[in-house]
C-alpha cells in the first residue's frame, strides 16, 4: 500500500510537466513593451504602420494596431514565435481584430500561421485563419489545423495587406496544443464516359476546331468541343 501512495504524486508530477511543456500562449492586453511580439515587412518600402494602441481594446487594456498609412503595397504587421511545436500535432489559433477603412477584411485582414524546421527554413505551407463570428464590434477567428512534418515552431503573425486607408486593431490572442480532431470521412464519386464521337459537336466548333498531333484522353477534347461551342 506504502509504495502505490509514493507512485501517485510521482504520477501527477510527470503530467504536471508535460502540460506545462506543451506550447500554449494566451495574451490580452498589450503594453508599450509589446512583450515579445516583434514588427515583419519583407521590405521597408511596404512595411505598414504598427503601434501599441492604448485606447482601444476587447479585454485587458491595449491591442496591437496595424495601418496601411495611405500606401497601397503595405503588407505585414505583427508577429510572434512559438517554439516547441510537435510535428503532425493539432493545434489551434484564435483571436479578436477589429478594423476601419477596410473594404475586403476577408482577404486584407490576415491572422496565419507560418510554420518554421529548427534550422530556420519553412516548413510546409502557410496556413491562414478564414472562420470568424462577430461579436459586437470585434470579430473573433479560429484556426485548427496539423503541424507540418519536420516543424519546430511556428510564428503567429496578425497581418494587413494592401489596405492603404485600413487600420486593424488585434487582441486576445492565444495559441495551444489541442487533442487530434479525428478521421473526416468523405463521398468520392467519378464517373467515366468517353464519348463515342470525336469529331466536332456543331459547326460552331468545327470552324475553330483543329486536329491536333498531340495525343489528348478522348474526355479532355469532348470537353474542350463543349466550351468552344458556347461561342
Amino acid at each position: 500500500m506504502t509504495r502505490i501512495v509514493v507512485l501517485f504524486p510521482l504520477i501527477a508530477a510527470v503530467l504536471t510537466a508535460a502540460d506545462v511543456n506543451a506550447p500554449h500562449f494566451q495574451q490580452s492586453g498589450f503594453t508599450d513593451a509589446a512583450n515579445g511580439w516583434t514588427v515583419w515587412s519583407s521590405r521597408p518600402e511596404i512595411a505598414p504602420r504598427t503601434w501599441i494602441e492604448t485606447t482601444v481594446s476587447v479585454g485587458e487594456p491595449g491591442s496591437l494596431a496595424v495601418s496601411g498609412n495611405g500606401n497601397l503595397g503595405a503588407f505585414g504587421g505583427w508577429q510572434r514565435t512559438v517554439s516547441g511545436i510537435e510535428p503532425g500535432a493539432w493545434y489551434q489559433l484564435t483571436a479578436s481584430y477589429r478594423h476601419t477603412g477596410i473594404t475586403s477584411p476577408n482577404w486584407q485582414i490576415q491572422p496565419r500561421l507560418d510554420w518554421h524546421k529548427v534550422n530556420g527554413n519553412r516548413a510546409g505551407e502557410v496556413d491562414y485563419a478564414y472562420k470568424g463570428a462577430q461579436e459586437g464590434e470585434w470579430t473573433r477567428i479560429t484556426l485548427t489545423t496539423q503541424a507540418p512534418a519536420a516543424a519546430n515552431n511556428v510564428s503567429l503573425q496578425l497581418f494587413l495587406a494592401h489596405a492603404p486607408q485600413g487600420t486593424v486593431w488585434w487582441d486576445n490572442v492565444s495559441f495551444e496544443k489541442i487533442p487530434s480532431p479525428g478521421p473526416r470521412n468523405v463521398t468520392v464519386a467519378s464517373v467515366n464516359l468517353p464519348p463515342k464521337d470525336l469529331s466536332p459537336p456543331n459547326k460552331v466548333c468545327a470552324s475553330s476546331w483543329k486536329p491536333s498531333s498531340v495525343p489528348f484522353p478522348p474526355m479532355r477534347i469532348s470537353s474542350f468541343c463543349l466550351r468552344e461551342s458556347r461561342w
